[in-house]
């Protein structure tokens, strides 16, 4: 088996060796002038492949631009909308709170006009004794 492991290696050799033999000088030009063309397609394609490339890179810097905008818009209008929110909690507090300083107003002068009332009746009821004891000064 080792001795014809040669065999291969040699067999291709020869094959080349044989195709180049039997090409002659205007068969060369055109291989190598399909070559050049060959290699001038392939760059082409490259520098299209690479304009794509950025092209498409562009519009995904474009579009992620337009999505931080448009975040950016909802965000604000997110903020404005809170903003709103917490100045209409602030005006209902303060009208709680002019609420209840009415009503706690209010109960102080009703707990005043009460004791006003509770005093009157008691110097009522102090004169009446006193009239009834026939006491000089009635006034208490």
């Amino acid at each position: 088996m080792t001795n014809k492991n040669w065999l291969k290696p040699f067999a291709v050799a020869s094959f080349f060796a044989l195709a180049l033999a039997a090409c002659d000088n205007n068969s060369s030009d055109k291989a190598e002038s399909k070559v050049d063309s060959a290699v001038e397609k392939t760059q082409q394609m490259a520098d299209d492949a690479g304009q794509k490339v950025n092209d498409m890179a562009a519009d995904v810097k474009e579009s992620a631009a337009d999505a931080s905008d448009q975040v950016g818009d909802k965000m604000n209008e997110m903020s404005d909308s809170m903003s709103d929110h917490a100045d209409d909690a602030a005006d209902k507090m303060n009208d709680m709170g002019d609420s209840m300083s009415d009503k706690a107003d209010d109960a102080a002068d009703k707990m005043n006009d009460a004791a006003t009332d509770a005093g009157n009746a008691i110097e009522d009821k102090c004169e009446d004794v006193k009239e009834g004891l026939n006491a000089d000064d009635t006034d208490c």
